[in-house]
This record gives structure tokens, C-alpha cells and sequence, in this order.
């Protein structure tokens, strides 16, 4: 009979969580297998620049800054001067429902729209992502 302190529980569903790959057999041998380093290099590097290409020109976006298959897309009330809309507008999360209801689920934290996709995301997937993110910011602020 195998008995568990509380922390050897929590422990073990907290690697669990961590580490899902493993559990499904994915260690380190298919990570390497699967180059997922070098995936999200490539991919994330796609997705930052189409996302500055796309949203570069849009007066309400003051940077769009990324590592990886991290990105974060800070809107402005004024992209000369960095100002920024006061909280009670709520824009970041008017702009994020505009992103779910065209199927894009991510967060925002104020008013940066923060992405982080899953490296099994598909290039197609990305440069879906950035379409949606660009029609939302332009249904909201113009």
C-alpha cells in the first residue's frame, strides 16, 4: 500500500502539470526529436514580424515586442506620445472580447495584448492569429 504526504501530492500533480510531455511519453528525447527549440525560434520570429508588419501603421499601437512565441502588442491612446488610455475605457479587454469572438483566445494585461501560442501552432495558425488580432484592434479603436 503506497501512502502519499500532502506533499508528495502536490508534488506529483505539479510535475504532472509541468511537465506534460513527459507524461505522455514526450521527454527529452522527443523535444529533441521534435527540434521544439529551433521550432520556436522560427516560428516566433515569423509571428513578431508579421505582427509589427501588420500593426505598425495602426496609430493606437505603440510597440509590438516579442522572444520566442511570446509577444506583447501595447495599445496607445497616442502612439506619438506613448499616452495611454485612462483604465476606465477598458479597451485591452474590449479589444480581447473582439479577438474571442473571431475564435482567438489569449489575455491582456491592461492594455497589452499578450500572446503566447502552443509550438504545435501551424504557420497558417500564426499568420491567422495576426489577421484576427488586427481586424479586433481595428473593429475597436478605427
Amino acid at each position: 500500500m503506497n501512502v502519499f504526504t500532502n506533499q508528495q501530492l502536490i508534488q506529483q500533480d505539479t510535475e504532472h502539470l509541468i511537465h506534460p510531455l513527459h507524461h505522455q511519453g514526450m521527454h527529452s528525447n522527443g523535444i529533441e526529436k521534435e527540434d521544439f527549440p529551433t521550432q520556436g525560434r522560427a516560428k516566433g520570429a515569423r509571428l513578431l514580424k508579421n505582427l509589427k508588419e501588420a500593426l505598425e501603421d495602426h496609430p493606437n499601437v505603440g510597440d509590438v515586442r516579442g522572444l520566442g512565441m511570446m509577444c506583447g502588442i501595447e495599445i496607445v491612446k497616442d502612439k506619438a506620445t506613448g499616452e495611454e488610455f485612462d483604465a476606465s475605457e477598458k479597451i485591452g479587454p474590449k479589444v480581447h472580447q473582439a479577438g474571442v469572438e473571431r475564435g482567438l483566445f489569449s489575455r491582456v494585461r491592461g492594455d497589452v495584448y499578450c500572446l503566447a501560442p502552443p509550438i504545435i501552432t501551424t504557420e497558417s495558425q500564426l499568420d491567422q492569429i495576426v489577421e484576427i488580432l488586427k481586424d479586433s484592434i481595428t473593429e475597436v479603436l478605427g
